[in-house]
């Protein structure tokens, strides 16, 4: 009997598909199924089947390759070869499905012995039975037969058994790190699940060795520092710019470089609470109101507290308290708050968006004459700090001493004629001292250069009708 000779377009596909695993073979053959929608069934047959036979010619066992046939049959409205295909597919799942049972049995199994024997008589049944591999590799990692747990990996690399590559990676990492073989171990982990959770493992062993004055290992950390220092600069140049989604991003991937219980790894959680932080304060609240509205935004603060306890249980740092202090002032807990500010403070925090949160949160706890005199120190050092005297005369004005708050609100305005905030606060005190030729002055000045805000309108509707001029009343209509 005379054999059946390849056409020239078969003896390129077999060419091409030379070294494809069945994985691959599938993989093609379903994008020349979608390649081919318009052709007839006929021509899809020729150019798509070729695929899935032949990886089944390669792996009889191989499940996925009879179900991805059938279904490619049934879309080339052929249901009677289809048939076969999906017993076969069903067979085959059932067999691992067995397989899995019988490995079951053994897998919480305190005898590795016995867990590898199972696996082993599972992969004779089904050889592309990822787990089988998975329990086997780890049993023999238990009995500390690295090299059979290795051989036994490297196949697995070898025939494409895995499902994921990372899952891979993570099993020669933890490898490795039985081995002590830090450097691989480090490549390893790199590249699998869980980065942030494991590198920081060899790169704490990597360090000592550094330290011991190893030059292999000084040598690595100057790579793996660069990285980690182009990810934080850029990080916070993102922070910086108001970008903070990808502050966070860029601040996790410094972090992979980084290991818990060092300053850097605090530092660079600090930062990503902070982000957190900052992107849950927006739209929280209701113009100035302190009750949180959001419950999805509570979430956000709460979320970004655990970020930041975990700073600062690797390390204190000022950023830590003080980024922890923001968050507990947001979420009303104002003791809890003036404590981490105060410890923010004893680290040497001085920023001027510290000062202000810090005086702010004593304020709400009740304690505006710590406030007071916390600004007082402050202005002395910095005259020209416009904020802090607006937020010193709002204290004042809060506790009744209206004359200082003023004086700091005119003082404000022979600076800046038009601040906003002094000339709301002006017209806050001249609505609680009955000034109503005063509120309107204040309020249209504000309104000229700045619009309508709400505040506006509500001041505006404390003026006694009596008092309403017409000045007054041409303002109230512009307002609407």
């Amino acid at each position: 009997m005379r054999k059946k000779l390849l056409t020239f377009s078969g003896i390129i596909f077999t060419l091409l598909t030379a070294c494809d695993s069945p994985e691959t073979l599938v993989k093609k053959g379903k994008k020349e199924l979608g390649n081919t929608v318009y052709e007839s069934s006929f021509d899809r047959e020729k150019k798509v089947l070729p695929y899935f036979n032949k990886a089944i010619k390669k792996d009889s066992t191989y499940a996925l390759a009879y179900l991805e046939r059938a279904k490619a049959f049934i879309e080339m409205d052929n249901s009677f070869d289809a048939l076969p295909d999906l017993y076969k597919y069903v067979y085959l799942t059932l067999d691992n499905l067995e397989a899995w049972k019988l490995i079951s049995v053994h897998e919480n199994s305190d005898e590795p012995e016995k867990k590898i024997k199972a696996a082993e008589k599972v992969i004779s049944k089904s050889p592309r039975f990822y787990n089988a591999y998975k329990i086997k590799i780890q049993a023999h990692q238990n009995l500390k037969e690295y090299d059979k747990a290795l051989e036994t990996l490297d196949l697995v690399v070898e025939r494409e058994i895995f499902e994921d590559k990372r899952d891979v990676k993570m099993l020669y990492g933890e490898i490795y790190y039985d081995l002590k073989r830090w450097y691989d171990c480090f490549d390893a982990f790199n590249e699998g699940y869980y980065r942030q959770d494991y590198v920081f493992k060899p790169l704490h062993h990597i360090k000592n060795l550094a330290r011991e004055g190893n030059i292999k290992a000084k040598d690595f950390l100057k790579t793996i520092d660069e990285t980690e220092d182009s990810y934080f600069k850029i990080a916070l140049d993102s922070l910086n710019s108001k970008n903070y989604k990808a502050a966070l991003s860029l601040f996790q991937k410094a972090g992979y470089f980084s290991f818990m219980g060092s300053e850097e790894f605090a530092l660079i959680k600090a930062y990503q609470a902070k982000a957190k932080s900052i992107m849950a304060s927006q739209g929280v609240y209701n113009n100035n109101s302190t009750t949180i509205v959001d419950m999805g935004k509570k979430s956000a603060f709460e979320d970004a507290l655990i970020t930041c306890s975990t700073s600062l249980e690797s390390f204190e740092t000022k950023l830590g308290w003080e980024t922890y202090g923001f968050i507990k002032m947001h979420l009303g807990f104002y003791k809890e708050a003036v404590e981490a500010f105060d410890k923010a403070a004893d680290l040497g925090a001085d920023s001027e968006t510290f000062y202000y949160y810090w005086t702010l949160v004593l304020k709400r706890d009740s304690k505006g004459h710590l406030a007071i005199k916390i600004l007082d120190d402050l202005i002395a050092k910095k005259s020209d700090l416009m904020w802090a005297y607006i937020h010193r005369a709002s204290i004042f004005d809060s506790q009744g001493i209206y004359h200082k708050a003023k004086q700091d609100y005119d003082y404000v305005l022979t600076k800046s004629p038009n601040n906003y905030q002094a000339l709301e606060g002006l017209a806050h005190m001249a609505i609680s001292e009955n000034d109503y030729d005063n509120i309107y002055r204040y309020i249209y000045q504000a309104h000229k250069h700045h619009g309508t805000f709400e505040w506006m309108k509500k001041a505006m509707d404390e003026i006694p009708g009596e008092y309403y001029k017409d000045y007054m009343r041409e303002l109230r209509n512009k307002m609407e």
